[in-house]
C-alpha cells in the first residue's frame, strides 16, 4: 500500500525516481528500493518523501478499508 501510493503520487506530479532521489539527496537505487518495499524508510526519510510528494505523511501510511478488507 506504502509503496504504491508513493509510486502513484509521484507519477501524478510527474516525477522520475532520478527527481524523487535527488530531492532526498540519496541514491536513486536505494530510491527505488523504497518504491519497490525491498527498503523500509526511517521516519525522517518518511518525512521528506512526503515532503517531496506535498502530501501527508498520515495519506502514505494509513490503511483503507478497501485494503484492511483484502489483507
Amino acid at each position: 500500500m506504502f509503496c504504491e501510493r508513493v509510486i502513484a503520487r509521484r507519477k501524478e506530479l510527474g516525477l522520475t525516481q532520478l527527481d524523487m532521489a535527488e530531492r532526498l539527496r540519496i541514491t536513486q537505487p536505494t530510491y527505488s528500493s523504497i518504491e519497490r518495499g525491498r527498503r523500509i524508510p526511517g521516519i525522517d526519510t518518511l518525512a521528506k518523501i512526503a515532503d517531496a510528494l506535498e502530501i501527508d505523511p498520515a495519506q502514505l501510511l494509513t490503511i483503507t478499508r478497501q485494503h484492511a478488507k483484502s489483507a
